[in-house]
């Protein structure tokens, strides 16, 4: 997620082999960074339904989203896109959310800070191979 005015820029990447899918998103009308985050794990749920994933494990860097979903007791602020998450990820036979660092969220950030001058969701012209 990456915040500017009253837009965000949004970047998910969906890992799975042989190779991995990044995404990107501008959003208008963002009120605040945990809503920029929740809109971009929304994002990346609704991506993992769309391409039939059965066993998805959805990471963010935002411990306080993270922590809201887990509990699933939606903060009052995030409380419809909460909703929408949840709703989602019952689809799953089996869906986590975990936190990681922002270290290991470089990729998602840029692709984030990169769609906050983009105006419209994107397949990203670039896939990579998983490692080994």
């Amino acid at each position: 997620m990456y915040l500017t005015g009253r837009g965000a820029g949004l970047g998910w990447v969906i890992l799975s082999t042989p190779c991995n899918s990044p995404f990107q998103k501008h959003q208008e009308f963002v009120a605040s960074p945990l809503m920029a985050e929740s809109l971009a794990l929304r994002e990346a749920v609704q991506s993992c339904v769309e391409k039939e994933l059965k066993e998805v494990c959805f990471e963010s860097d935002s411990a306080q989203l993270i922590k809201s979903i887990a509990s699933g007791n939606g903060l009052s602020e995030i409380y419809g896109v909460a909703f929408d998450i949840l709703s989602s990820a019952a689809l799953f036979k089996s869906a986590s959310f975990n936190w990681i660092p922002r270290e290991r969220n470089i990729l998602a950030d840029n692709l984030a800070k990169d769609a906050s001058f983009v105006g419209e969701t994107r397949v990203v012209e670039l896939t990579f191979m998983v490692p080994n």
